[in-house]
């Protein structure tokens, strides 16, 4: 009996884009953010940014069994993706870099660049791009570690154990001696 699917075809794989916008609720999809006029509007807020304007980068191996390589990186006003397709084989000029560079609004809708994203680095990373392009931002993160200490020093102690499941950055801070110096004076005195 004949398959009326198409050869190659995930279905898992083609509703990442679908699965992802069901994920993000609160965004209407032409809610995409203008980074560089939030910029304007916040101007201390790009001090927290990178000086060549890169908002997200990262870089890694797919999952097993596959060797690609991929390279993502958000700047104010685009999401570019590039990867290089790995093989054992030893095909001559078969196999190209990709390289996809999209506003956040195209970004959006482009399946591709999300089913890349998603092979590559997975459905979290995924979901942080889409938060990324809709202007919901981590900006707790991008703190200097003094500021982020300071304002950790006002948690309830008996909750660093649980603040420090978060995120590595997160569980570092929250085993920083200057952090631990803060709450001994604050419960002891000097």
């Amino acid at each position: 009996m004949a398959s009326n699917k198409k050869k190659g075809a995930d279905p898992s794989r083609a509703s990442v884009a679908t699965e992802s916008s069901r994920n993000n609720k609160n965004v209407h999809p032409h809610e995409t953010c203008d980074m560089r006029h939030f910029i304007k509007e916040h101007p201390f807020l790009s001090e927290l940014l990178r000086e060549d304007g890169t908002v997200f980068e990262c870089d890694g191996q797919a999952p097993a069994p596959s060797k690609d390589y991929g390279q993502l990186q958000i700047t104010l006003d685009k999401v570019i993706l590039r990867w290089w397709k790995i093989t054992l084989r030893n095909i001559d000029g078969s196999m190209y870099p990709g390289e996809i560079k999209d506003s956040y609004e195209d970004f959006y809708y482009d399946e591709v660049a999300q089913r890349e994203i998603w092979r590559i680095f997975g459905q979290d990373t995924l979901d942080y791009c889409l938060n990324l392009v809709h202007g919901k931002f981590d900006w707790l993160t991008r703190l200097p570690p003094n500021v982020q200490i300071h304002i950790l020093s006002f948690v309830n102690l008996d909750d660093i154990p649980q603040i420090s499941l978060v995120s590595k950055s997160l569980r570092s801070l929250c085993r920083n001696n200057h952090l631990w110096e803060i709450f001994y004076i604050n419960h002891y005195g000097r």
